[in-house]
Order: C-alpha cells, then sequence, then structure tokens
C-alpha cells in the first residue's frame, strides 16, 4: 500500500512538473512589449497599445484604456470595422485591452463621470502599415486623432448607447 501511494505521487508530481514546464516555453516563445503610450483623455485615463511577437507569425497589436486611480467610474466603446465592444470601467481597474483587428482604423471612445458631471473623449488610430507585418519590422508611428469634450451634467453622456452615436 505505501508503494503504491509513493508511486501515485512521484507520477502525479512529475506530470505536474512536465506542465508547467510546457508553460513557461509557451511563455516565453511570445514576447510581449511594454505598453507604448498613445494618448491621454483628460479626467478619464491613459490609452496605450501593446505589440506581441510570437517569431513566427505576423506582429499583433492590442490598443487599451486606463482609468484614473483617482478618477470617476464610466463607460468604454471599441469599434474596429464592424468589431465593436463595450466595457465598463471603475477607477483602479487594470487596463483593459481591446485587441487589433485587421482593420486600418479603430477607435476608442471613453466615459467617465459622477455627481459633478461627465467628461467624454475618444481616440482615432489609423494602423501600422503593410510593412508592419512581421516581427522583425521597424518603427512605424501611428497617426492618432483626439478628441474631448467639456464636462456636462447630460447624464445620459456615460453610457453605451451615447459612445455608440459618437463613434458607431
Amino acid at each position: 500500500m505505501k508503494t503504491r501511494t509513493f508511486l501515485v505521487v512521484v507520477i502525479t508530481g512529475a506530470l505536474l512538473a512536465a506542465g508547467l514546464s510546457l508553460r513557461r516555453g509557451a511563455a516565453a516563445a511570445t514576447r510581449q512589449a511594454s505598453p507604448i503610450f498613445v494618448a491621454k483623455l483628460p479626467e478619464i485615463g491613459t490609452v496605450y497599445e501593446r505589440a506581441y511577437c510570437t517569431g513566427t507569425g505576423p506582429l499583433r497589436f492590442a490598443l487599451g484604456i486606463r482609468y484614473l486611480k483617482m478618477g470617476q467610474s464610466g463607460v468604454v466603446r471599441f469599434r474596429a470595422g464592424r468589431f465593436s465592444k463595450d466595457r465598463e470601467m471603475q477607477p483602479g481597474d487594470p487596463t483593459a485591452w481591446f485587441p487589433q483587428r485587421r482593420d486600418r482604423a479603430e477607435w476608442l471612445a471613453a466615459a467617465a463621470g459622477g455627481e459633478n458631471g461627465v467628461v467624454v473623449g475618444w481616440v482615432r488610430i489609423i494602423g501600422r502599415s503593410a510593412h508592419a507585418d512581421t516581427c522583425q519590422s521597424g518603427y512605424d508611428p501611428l497617426r492618432v486623432t483626439v478628441q474631448t469634450y467639456p464636462r456636462s451634467l447630460a447624464y445620459d453622456r456615460n453610457s453605451a448607447r451615447y459612445l455608440r452615436r459618437l463613434i458607431g
């Protein structure tokens, strides 16, 4: 009985160690670059871009927003072509990342508000050129357009429906 229990423990430990080493190998194969500052939406948060390189496939990007820690809750809308996604955000939440689509233009609109009104802003990003399809491609800056709107007491602006009207 003791031998059987010992064998089960040893086999389980070996399988667990093999599984963990495989996960480390897969994680090491994908290089994740540090987030790059794209734009600041006053009183809302900061928009970032991050690149992923698998070494064998195309270079992939993600667009993210981090709300201010001492800010107010709000809503984020991401749109690229026909794809769109809404997300509610709270101050101090981790950065919300949205994967890049094959569409050349991407939009990220955000609203934050509370008792003192609502602030809305959006960012339009014209993506990477055709030369940025490989991990070896050089620096290729983004074209960014930023629009912010003054604080308003129209509380319906802090909704996904309003952001949908704003950027589609």
